[in-house]
């Protein structure tokens, strides 16, 4: 086989030279100049090699579903679709054919959609999915999921949590998830590597029991609270605001709905007055 041996040019434009030999039997590019840098290629283990995976429920079946929110709807496979409907748990439709261009580029024809309650953490919404064949998956849930619930996601362990009709909240977790959360033990961060003793005994407890660390969207649901707020004419106090997501900011607005029909808390029509 023949290579090229190149010589890379300065000038204004770019240009190269080059000479054909074959006597060798291998191709093969020199570079004249300054040889660009071997490629690196970062290692990845089997667990970033694969999309987040949650179990959520179709009757009672337990169904593998991935959240794309790259997905323009949402599709349940055709083989489980069959097994829910043999089970009278879905109902199916015909519907417009379309076609759907898959990540791996190939083209399929959809023509039926399914109808069905899905189970989340105990909440059960109705979705209507276009049903096509998925590979090592059973259920896709694409972007009018994520607008019709209003899911936030946490990037540090990949769950998502929402608000259903009744205003509780919903939380779904992958199941086969390496990512662990953020060491967290109120609201400081524990280091990898620690110094003092402080550190030392918080790292200890998180790892002994991380579930009673874990960041709480909202208020705990089941759990009742003591009032005893009384601020009189004192101004609040200036500091700078945060960002809510939709779900807190329907939290906040319930929890001060409740209180003031409890009497908890008063309205107020006067402006802030100095002791």
């Amino acid at each position: 086989m023949e290579y090229i041996d190149w010589l890379q040019i300065d000038s204004d434009t770019e240009s190269y030279s080059f000479d054909v030999i074959s006597e060798k039997t291998e191709s093969s590019v020199i570079w004249m100049s300054d040889s660009p840098p071997d490629l690196e290629f970062n290692h990845l283990d089997e667990g970033e090699t694969v999309l987040p995976q949650y179990e959520f429920g179709i009757g009672g079946v337990i169904c593998y579903t991935i959240i794309d929110s790259g997905a323009g709807t949402i599709y349940l496979d055709v083989a489980v679709a069959q097994g829910l409907y043999h089970c009278n748990e879905i109902k199916i439709e015909y519907a417009n054919a379309q076609n759907i261009r898959l990540a791996n580029g190939h083209v399929e024809q959809v023509k039926m959609k399914a109808r069905f309650k899905l189970c989340i953490d105990g909440n059960k919404s109705v979705i209507e999915a276009f049903l096509i064949n998925l590979p090592k998956m059973d259920l896709v849930l694409g972007l009018p999921w994520l607008c019709q619930t209003q899911a936030v996601p946490d990037y540090n362990d990949m769950s998502y949590t929402f608000l259903d009709q009744e205003n509780k909240i919903v939380n779904a977790r992958p199941f086969n998830n390496k990512l662990q959360p953020r060491n967290k033990l109120n609201s400081v961060c524990i280091e990898e590597k620690v110094v003092s003793m402080a550190n030392k005994f918080a790292k200890v407890a998180y790892q002994t029991a991380p579930e009673a660390f874990r960041e709480i969207v909202g208020l705990p649901r089941n759990k009742e609270f003591e009032h005893d707020i009384n601020t009189g004419d004192a101004a609040p106090a200036k500091v700078h605001g945060q960002p809510y997501s939709p779900p807190e900011h329907l939290l906040i607005d319930q929890f001060v709905k409740e209180a003031l029909e409890d009497g908890i808390i008063r309205p107020r029509f006067l402006p802030f007055t100095p002791d």
